[in-house]
């Protein structure tokens, strides 16, 4: 019972932390993408 549950937990903190870096990763692309389009827009 005891190993089933600390399965579990470091199951859920292995889903939230791949969660964690996949935001990570997408908001830090759209904000460089951002970046590139306002700097893009002020050079019209």
């Amino acid at each position: 019972m005891r190993r089933l549950l600390l399965e579990t937990s470091f199951s859920k903190i292995y889903i939230i932390v791949m969660v964690v870096i996949t935001l990570l990763i997408v908001g830090g692309y759209f904000s460089y993408a951002m970046g590139t389009y306002v700097k893009k827009v002020d050079t019209f």
